[in-house]
């Protein structure tokens, strides 16, 4: 999972009571996804905090990711709070305010450093507060495809996904077919499966088809991840008869005078040629 760190260590300690915040914490972009935008999640926090002459109860936030109420050790100096669950919060980059609560528990040791300002109650001091954050993303595009089962009015597609989930369990599968490269108008399914035959399309036509996947926060962001490359098929033209395991060409056939029979396409003129009719 993604970590971003900020601000530093340098102890500060000995406030008693309220917020102690530092402002212009950068926040993430994420991966691309299919609307051309960028967007993830923050889900857990980690703070540079001790408790100063006792046991202290704190929480933290990071913009409109916090954290409940927990206690941070007795400790000489700052101390890392470890890996602590933060409400999800969908951030598409900029900067915001990370801060540090403990009215009305008492004294703390405070990690801080670098540029910026840190300032609490009725005080500022040199230095950012420090800390990290972890996020999760949009999933990456499907790599794995293919398109099978072509008929004359249906196309079966496969896919598979062997990238990278966004650090997020996959909801879905989003697959789009349409008769233009543009994907102008598409038809297009949320699934689950691998494999879906789309039906009730011309003969004789070529059809495109992409792949993307979704998680919690292209769902967040409403849309999609990034599609997968695009594959083309055309469909099979002119009649045709299911042999049992294939469709194949409808043909008439005549006898030569009873030793074999001879293929009789039908053909028809443009007026200069005799062509297959289809």
């Amino acid at each position: 999972m993604p970590e971003v760190e900020w601000g530093g260590r340098g102890s500060s300690g000995g406030y008693t009571a309220g917020v102690v915040y530092s402002d212009g914490i950068p926040l993430p972009t994420g991966r691309m996804m299919a609307s051309g935008s960028q967007a993830c999640i923050i889900v857990a926090l980690w703070g540079w905090v001790g408790g100063n002459g006792a046991a202290r109860s704190i929480n933290m936030a990071l913009g409109n990711s916090g954290t409940g109420q927990f206690d941070v050790g007795n400790h000489a100096s700052d101390a890392g709070t470890g890996w602590i669950g933060s409400g999800g919060w969908l951030v598409q980059g900029g900067t915001t305010r990370f801060q540090i609560n403990n009215a009305p528990s008492g004294p703390l040791w405070i990690g801080r450093g670098g540029g910026g300002t840190t300032f609490g109650p009725s005080w500022s001091r040199a230095g950012t507060l420090g800390g990290l954050y972890r996020y999760v993303q949009s999933p990456s595009e499907p790599t794995s495809y293919s398109l099978t089962g072509i008929g004359p009015t249906n196309i079966v597609h496969n896919f598979g996904f062997n990238g990278d989930q966004g650090e997020t369990g996959i909801t879905a599968y989003r697959v789009q077919c349409a008769d233009n490269p543009s994907f102008s108008g598409p038809r297009e399914i949320d699934t689950g499966s691998g494999t879906n035959n789309f039906t009730g399309l011309k003969p004789g036509t070529t059809y495109y088809f992409r792949v993307a996947a979704r998680n919690w926060v292209t769902d967040a962001a409403g849309t999609v991840g990034p599609w997968s490359s695009v594959m083309s098929a055309k469909t099979l033209s002119g009649a045709y008869v299911n042999n049992g395991s294939a469709f194949g060409p409808a043909q008439m056939f005549v006898g030569d005078g009873g030793t074999a029979w001879k293929d009789t396409s039908v053909f028809v003129a443009d007026g200069t040629n005799w062509n297959p009719a289809q």
